[in-house]
């Protein structure tokens, strides 16, 4: 898929209309309008509107897991402060990656989910790898004596759903509390894990 220019820009055309749009207004007829070409060259690359939509999934989740690259701490160091700049970086990962994942079209894939086996899975598959390496992560500094948990792969679900939460209540949560409320998810899961401070 990526190693065809037009076929990804295709699918960046129709990830930024789903963002804009909504899926609705997403069609075939308005991609290609968008990006100039005739219709029926979209169906050269995409079976339909169905297929173009699950590529779109697994675009977007292969962006949403390398916008984890920068949390992750250098090879042997779980020290205090890679603990907390991991735990940061992953409540705030959605505000980090809005450059190349909005909220929108995150939310939007989500959304397809209980419609769309396919997108699912392309999103299960995003979780179980994030999953994987999170509680690797963890057990090295559960191993370091930094945090205590018993359940690491717990623990780094119960990290990833509170990312997600905070993208949920960030239109919700006053600007001026915002920073308040992010200290106070991280103080949950620092409690959760025992953390030794």
């Amino acid at each position: 898929m990526k190693d065809n220019p037009k076929r990804l820009e295709i699918i960046k055309t129709y990830a930024d209309m789903i963002e804009t749009r909504g899926f609705e207004g997403a069609s075939l007829g308005a991609v290609a309008q968008q990006l100039g070409i005739p219709q029926s060259l979209i169906f050269h690359y995409f079976l339909n509107k169905d297929d173009l939509t699950v590529q779109t999934a697994e675009y977007v989740a292969e962006l949403c897991l390398r916008s984890y690259d920068r949390a992750w701490p250098k090879k042997g160091d779980f020290s205090d402060k890679s603990f907390h700049r991991l735990v940061d970086y992953i409540l705030e990962v959605h505000h980090n990656r809005r450059r190349t994942v909005s909220p929108r079209l995150y939310f939007a894939m989500i959304y397809l989910l209980p419609r769309q086996k396919q997108v699912m899975q392309h999103f299960c598959d995003l979780t179980e790898a994030l999953v994987t390496r999170l509680s690797e992560t963890l057990r090295g500094f559960h191993s370091a004596g930094i945090i205590c948990t018993e359940q690491p792969e717990l623990s780094a679900r119960s990290l990833l759903c509170l990312a997600d939460g905070i993208l949920c209540y960030e239109d919700l949560t006053p600007t001026d509390e915002r920073v308040a409320f992010i200290a106070a998810q991280k103080a949950l899961f620092l409690q959760s894990v025992s953390y030794r401070a």
